[in-house]
């Protein structure tokens, strides 16, 4: 979505979770419940880049953790509260999304819009090595999409196609090492706008890869 040049965005907002936990395959947990507080923080500004808008944007995750499962027939528990992976974004529209003041962004009139974006996940957060449970990953992690909107009316139909890549954790749980294949995703949303700022959306997701290897 373009937007005026110069704009600062504060970011919060918080989630809870709680349930039974599908592990990765390699995680040798069976009945596990689990419950987790989640909040984010964040800040974005939007920037030019030549001719073209986009914005920067660092998001600090919170989260308090819960629960227990049976580890080789042993229940186990596990507390913990702790940063998560922080993120940092930069985002870019190179297609129908010119770099515009807010004087000028007024007469603004989106068609087709085409962009793309980079993150990295930083490991500054809370990682336990003994432990098979954590809020941190000790790895970092980069995603990169791209993206296309066309509006058509009050209708948008937006898609996007991207991929995460990971790095090694070279201290995963026993003095082990955890490598993940990339995770590749496409994702859909069909958005139909209102009046006074309300719309209405469809979205859907699909995931493939991200396979684990232990040692």
């Amino acid at each position: 979505t373009n937007i005026p040049l110069g704009l600062n965005f504060a970011v919060a907002g918080t989630g809870y979770t709680s349930g039974a936990v599908l592990f990765d395959p390699t995680v040798p947990l069976d009945n596990a419940k689990i419950k987790i507080n989640g909040s984010i923080f964040g800040y974005a500004r939007s920037m030019k880049f030549g001719r073209m808008s986009g914005k920067l944007a660092v998001i600090v995750p919170f989260a308090w953790l819960s629960g227990s499962a049976d580890f080789k027939g042993q229940r186990m528990y596990r507390e913990v509260a702790g940063f998560g992976d922080t993120r940092v974004g930069l985002s870019v529209n190179f297609i129908g999304a010119p770099a515009m003041s807010l004087a000028g962004f007024k007469d603004y009139k989106q068609k087709l819009v085409v962009g793309a974006s980079v993150w990295a996940y930083l490991p500054l957060s809370q990682y336990d090595p003994d432990r098979l449970v954590n809020i941190g990953t000790n790895r970092f992690a980069f995603k990169s999409e791209l993206g296309v909107s066309k509006k058509f009316g009050g209708l948008f139909l937006e898609t996007s196609l991207g991929v995460t890549v990971y790095t090694t954790n070279h201290d995963y749980y026993q003095n082990k090492t955890m490598l993940q294949m990339p995770v590749y995703f496409v994702q859909g949303h069909v958005i139909y706008t209102f009046k006074k700022g309300i719309w209405l959306a469809l979205d859907g997701t699909y995931y493939w890869g991200g396979s684990t290897v232990i040692n």
